[in-house]
């Protein structure tokens, strides 16, 4: 039922006429019917008016999906017009005047062609980067899945779509995967991180490229490698005891300055918050579980012989 308080509510909504057309209730409350009765009309004439305007541009631009953006106004109705234009999935949709020519994805295109014309060549396959990765692990794969071969040797697969600020904390080495223009997949081995640059291998060839290019083709999905202590097979929870978790409170007592004793431990309320206060100073989550970020922070602290990133070109 349309009562109202929506009728006031859409008319706000849509022109932000609240200041023109809703007075105070005391005031409102007096307006007669046939008011209320113009609001309403005035509303859903300013809705299609709106859709229209959306359906032309979708017949000018066949394949994308249009917004409408009403911006809101803070002089009387008669002197505000919705404006409306044309937004892509990860844009903001800008505020322009109509007739202003709309450029669709040009960012990405810009930055993708100048990946191509510093590199060449785009590398494809996931599993060539990783067997680009792992000289710098010194891991000698063969045929076959790399992350297979790899934790043979206790050396597993970690992925994660946190961006740079998790690779700045793990600092390693790792697998970035870019967007080419067709939105195709591309890798490219980061083999060091600056505030203002980063230095990408593909196909061979070896690049410094701007922060600004880099994250227009990068959505912050990143892989790597590390070491994992003998046994390791999933994160330590609750409850869980054996040599896996000694081997867990041996870290972190050399990652602490604490003695180092030969004791059989659980993985109790106590030692979960020793790993979460671990966390928190290094720049992860505080959860308390035990798992690859964890341990390669671990790793880091306590010298455990694993690849860095460069801090120059």
């Amino acid at each position: 039922r349309v009562d109202r308080d929506i009728v006031e509510k859409a008319a706000s909504e849509v022109f932000d006429i609240t200041r023109v057309l809703a007075p105070p209730r005391a005031v409102a409350g007096r307006m007669p019917a046939w008011g209320w009765g113009l609001v309403a009309s005035t509303t859903v004439l300013g809705v299609a008016g709106m859709a229209s305007v959306a359906w032309l541009q979708h017949r000018a631009h066949p394949g994308v999906e249009p917004v409408v953006v009403a911006k809101a106004a803070s002089a009387p109705m008669a002197a505000s017009r919705p404006t409306a234009a044309l937004v892509t999935a990860n844009q903001v949709a800008p505020t322009v005047a109509p007739s202003a020519p709309i450029e669709l994805a040009a960012p990405v295109l810009k930055a993708s062609a100048e990946i191509a014309s510093l590199f060449g060549s785009k590398q494809g396959s996931e599993r060539r980067a990783w067997l680009d990765l792992a000289p710098l692990w010194k891991l000698p794969l063969a045929e076959g899945d790399p992350c297979a071969q790899a934790q043979q040797v206790n050396v597993h697969c970690f992925r994660s779509s946190r961006g740079l600020s998790l690779i700045r904390q793990l600092d390693r080495p790792g697998i970035l995967t870019l967007n080419d223009e067709s939105g195709h997949a591309t890798y490219a081995l980061l083999t060091s991180l600056d505030k203002q640059s980063a230095t990408l291998s593909m196909g061979g060839v070896t690049k410094t490229v701007p922060l600004a290019t880099l994250l227009k083709v990068w959505r912050g999905d990143f892989a790597t490698f590390w070491r994992a202590p003998p046994g390791y097979l999933q994160s330590i929870v609750d409850g869980n005891a054996g040599p896996l978790v000694d081997t867990l409170v041996t870290r972190l007592a050399i990652a602490q300055g604490e003695p180092v004793t030969a004791d059989k431990h659980t993985y109790d309320a106590a030692l979960k918050a020793k790993v979460a206060a671990f966390q928190q100073a290094h720049g992860l989550r505080p959860d308390g579980v035990a798992g690859p970020t964890t341990f390669m922070q671990l790793n880091r602290v306590t010298g455990v012989d694993e690849p860095r990133l460069r801090t120059g070109g």
